[in-house]
């Protein structure tokens, strides 16, 4: 018998009885970004303290909306700080749309009006969410109850946007 629950949140039902996770980089994202029958898959990044994929390229409108920027210093505090993200995101917050939402044209059709996620970014979004639920793997098999709520109040403090989820789970994890 298997219970799913979305993302990052199995990590902080460890302490409450949950006993494995079973993990998948996404639907179609291992074959490569040119389209084929079905379509293509989107880069999706994974943000860590929401507990969530976005599209690549609607991150960045999270962030502002959040204000998380432009110091690259906020984004490696209130996001992720993994090997992969501190290799693109140098500089400032915009950095993370030429790192992980870089699009070109098919290469059966250059002047197509449709752009496509890159391979290198495909493969960046992949391993940044590999690296990120294997954190969240590790910090869940130490966790207590009280380590769990407060990680999802730590998570509450970071987002004004988009943490409706994180509202119900504290929510939920109050009354266990």
């Amino acid at each position: 018998i298997f219970n799913l629950y979305a993302g990052g949140i199995s990590s902080i039902l460890y302490p409450y009885g949950l006993t494995g996770i079973i993990n998948n980089t996404g639907y179609g994202l291992q074959r490569d970004a040119e389209p084929v029958k079905g379509g293509i898959p989107t880069a999706q990044y994974y943000i860590p303290t929401l507990y969530i994929r976005k599209q690549a390229l609607a991150c960045l409108d999270v962030f502002t909306e959040n204000s998380i920027g432009p110091e690259v210093d906020g984004f490696y505090s209130k996001v992720c700080n993994c090997t992969i993200c501190k290799e693109g995101i140098k500089n400032n917050i915009y950095d993370f749309i030429s790192y992980y939402g870089h699009y070109d044209a098919p290469k059966s059709n250059p002047q197509s009006e449709k752009k496509y996620p890159t391979p290198d970014v495909l493969e960046r979004c992949v391993y940044h969410f590999l690296l990120a639920r294997l954190r969240e793997y590790k910090w869940g098999l130490t966790a207590t109850k009280d380590n769990a709520k407060d990680k999802i109040t730590q998570s509450l403090n970071i987002w004004q946007t988009n943490k409706d989820h994180l509202v119900n789970l504290q929510n939920i994890l109050n009354d266990l």
